[in-house]
């Protein structure tokens, strides 16, 4: 029996019943009581298949959108990203939002895996939503693949970054001119000694990371040096890349002239 949009039931030979607020032992006691009188010692079950008002939504980027009814013992987040089948992706490249009375919050899945206290209890109505949204960086300078580039696995070093964009450039490269971009929280940036500028940012504080790559102990660090999405590596030339560029672009054209003209 479908409950109707009046909140009603229809029994046969009981009638309309309302089970507005009701649980289901009273809807049980509710329905015996109205075949009193037309059924001898009357015998009612009642289970609740579906609680459209105890349920909550699941869309976007997951195997299997829909709605879904917490259980009686209560619901987690990830257990009702479970339900919906999982996300389409892997963790690391998925952020879920949660949607509840008209406020947002929004995470990488990856760190509601992590953070237990990111797992939040749902509540009816509550709405996920998933989105496929890879982390990246970007590559910028004497690097061989200046552009934007997407992580391939979970983390990704500066190393590793550095051999993603086809490593630093032989002959424009100054070695140890390699810099990392990044907002840092506040905290963050007092643990880094970094000091905060005047002009605020929403995303927290700027912070420039230096490594020298004419030492070997800037090879071992950058391994460890784990990047954050939307980080900018920049690779600065070097003087004599500089210089050449100076020859190319501004005395080889006069150069060229002066013989026409002399010629």
């Amino acid at each position: 029996v479908v409950v109707g949009n009046s909140g009603s039931i229809y029994i046969p030979y009981a009638g309309k019943i309302s089970v507005i607020g009701l649980d289901a032992d009273a809807v049980r006691g509710r329905i015996a009581a109205s075949l009193d009188g037309k059924a001898v010692d009357p015998e009612v079950i009642v289970i609740l298949e579906e609680n459209g008002v105890h349920a909550v939504s699941v869309v976007g980027d997951a195997r299997n959108p829909g709605q879904y009814g917490i259980a009686p013992n209560g619901m987690r987040l990830l257990d009702g990203v479970a339900l919906a089948g999982g996300a389409s992706n892997a963790s690391f490249d998925m952020e879920v939002s949660l949607l509840r009375r008209g406020k947002l919050a929004t995470a990488r899945l990856d760190d509601v895996v992590r953070h237990t206290s990111n797992n939040v209890w749902l509540m009816p109505r509550d709405t996920i939503q998933l989105f496929y949204r890879p982390r990246s960086f970007t590559a910028f300078g004497a690097v061989k693949a200046s552009k934007q580039h997407v992580f391939e696995t979970e983390t990704v070093s500066l190393a590793e970054a550095l051999g993603q964009v086809g490593g630093l450039s032989d002959n424009l490269a100054d070695k140890g001119g390699v810099f990392v971009f990044r907002f840092e929280s506040e905290k963050r940036a007092r643990n880094v000694g970094a000091t905060a500028p005047k002009q605020k940012f929403s995303q927290g504080v700027p912070v420039i990371y230096r490594l020298d790559f004419s030492t070997p102990e800037a090879f071992f660090l950058a391994q460890s040096f784990m990047l954050d999405d939307k980080d900018i590596v920049y690779v600065a030339l070097a003087p004599a890349a500089e210089f050449n560029k100076f020859i190319t672009l501004i005395l080889s054209p006069f150069l060229s002239i002066r013989n026409s003209v002399t010629n």
